[in-house]
């Protein structure tokens, strides 16, 4: 196994900590007791099926989760496990702690006209039609198209090569609504499209000591 290689999965098991991840299920109301589809069995099961690009629905989530753990597992019991109201915000708080943990610079500039940037940042969303059911809940922009759908917004550390955060919204909402605060840009260069454009927030990020570029 090469250096590098053994040196990320070196730092994925310690962000992976089992104590520590059961303990966050506790904390969130996800998991009280340990049953077949465990905390740190429910991360790398969502983690491997999506990843894999496998998972289509909850069935084949399902499938994944008995071919890793070579566990028995009926589909009613799996959709009551995830269905508890804690397991949404487990998996968020996870995902956010493992991005956290798992951050490193992967990249620098020699370009004169980028090196006085301590990073660049960009922000982008991807729009997702739902079941129109939810179209009270997740009204979309298209409506006689996609009634319902999510938008889910991502900003990306080009240095970090990594997203830096996440959100999940309407798709109806205006996408500028989740740049990042421009105090937090202070030496940066931060980069949207179109969509993104705002001539106050432009200035708000000039005036805390960064910069904004539009496309």
């Amino acid at each position: 196994m090469k250096i590098d290689v053994r040196r990320c999965a070196g730092r994925i098991k310690r962000a992976l900590r089992e104590d520590q991840i059961n303990e966050l299920a506790a904390e969130t109301g996800f998991c009280q007791r340990l049953r077949k589809l465990t905390p740190i069995r429910a991360i790398w099961v969502f983690v491997t099926a999506m990843a894999s690009g496998a998972a289509n629905n909850l069935a084949d989530i399902l499938r994944v989760f008995c071919d890793l753990t070579g566990e028995c597992m009926s589909y009613k019991p799996f959709h009551d496990r995830l269905s508890v109201p804690g397991f949404s915000e487990f998996m968020r708080q996870s995902l956010a702690d493992h991005m956290t943990k798992l951050n490193e610079p992967i990249l620098t500039t020699k370009s004169r006209y980028l090196k006085g940037f301590e990073d660049i940042i960009i922000q982008d969303g991807s729009s997702f039609a739902l079941n129109p059911a939810l179209k009270k809940k997740y009204p979309g922009r298209f409506t006689k198209v996609s009634p319902a759908a999510v938008e889910v917004h991502c900003t990306y550390s080009l240095y970090e090569g990594q997203p830096i955060a996440i959100a999940i919204a309407p798709d109806k909402e205006a996408e500028r609504h989740y740049l990042p605060e421009p105090e937090e840009l202070e030496g940066k260069l931060m980069m949207g499209d179109r969509g993104y454009t705002c001539y106050e927030y432009a200035r708000r990020v000039k005036g805390a000591g960064g910069e904004y570029l539009g496309s």
